[in-house]
């Protein structure tokens, strides 16, 4: 990977183009299917926290479903972009709450929620399977009683496999904008590096922007240690289209994780 000058901050440049260069597809596939087995399995609800809303595609499904929505983002440029969508939005309903918190600091929301949603790979970015911990802890803190978290990973495969392609030109309008996305992966650390370069064409002409993204991948069995020692139980493994998978003799490239809170809490 070339050396760069200067790094910009993840998301400070990426926000402003993230729909467009196609990274809120998977998220806003995702978010109905993930609350429509919620409810083929019984469960009953309004509130909703949105985690890593991105720039607020899920927080705009979930809305316009009735839902009332706590919408969390820890990049600035993101959370502007999330809370943007909703300018001059009517509707009857409140529009979702956006809350610019870290992954770390879940656990100071306001609660009880009925569900929390994380999708698209938002908790590959815990640097460590303590900081997973600490994140599910969070989340255990402001769901209610018996309630669900829903959440995928992106699996060590899965990252491994993404980096193959090196060189990914994700949005090219020569006019204007163009996005690419140089993928590495690392087996010492089980981390993807995926650097970003922006393109776009400005009132004083070309600017580009360069950031580093990181995603951490974890073994399936390290993440079911860490829900149940946040207090969670894990209650099914499923494929992103919903149905079950054996991460033993299959090899996805993400998982979607179905937990509940415990009663007891946490040990």
């Amino acid at each position: 990977m070339d050396d760069y000058p200067t790094l910009d901050p993840p998301f400070s440049a990426l926000a402003a183009v993230y729909d467009r260069a196609g990274l809120a597809r998977y998220a806003a596939d995702a978010v109905g299917r993930y609350v429509t087995f919620a409810l083929q399995n019984d469960w009953v609800g309004r509130r909703v926290i949105d985690i890593g809303c991105r720039t607020g595609l899920t927080s705009q499904w979930l809305h316009d479903q009735g839902y009332r929505v706590t919408a969390t983002e820890e990049s600035p440029a993101l959370l502007e972009a999330a809370a943007a969508r909703f300018a001059g939005y009517e509707s009857a309903i409140d529009p979702p709450e956006f809350v610019q918190c870290p992954l770390s600091d879940l656990g100071r929301l306001p609660g009880p929620v009925d569900l929390a949603l994380a999708i698209d790979g938002i908790f590959n970015a815990a640097g460590s399977l303590r900081d997973l911990e600490a994140i599910f802890r969070g989340v255990h803190a402001v769901l209610d009683a018996d309630r669900p978290l829903i959440f995928d990973m992106e699996t060590i495969g899965g990252l491994a496999a993404s980096a193959q392609t090196p060189v990914t030109i994700l949005y090219d309008d020569p006019r204007e904008l163009t996005v690419i996305a140089r993928a590495r992966f690392s087996f010492e650390a089980l981390c993807r590096t995926t650097h970003y370069t922006i393109w776009r064409l400005t009132d004083t002409g070309w600017q580009r922007s360069d950031e580093h993204h990181l995603a951490r991948g974890y073994p399936v069995q390290a993440i079911r240690t860490m829900l149940e020692r946040a207090g969670f139980a894990l209650h099914a493994l499923l494929s992103p289209d919903m149905q079950p998978l054996d991460p033993a003799r299959e090899h996805p490239a993400r998982i979607v994780f179905i937990a509940q809170k415990q009663n007891a809490g946490a040990s």
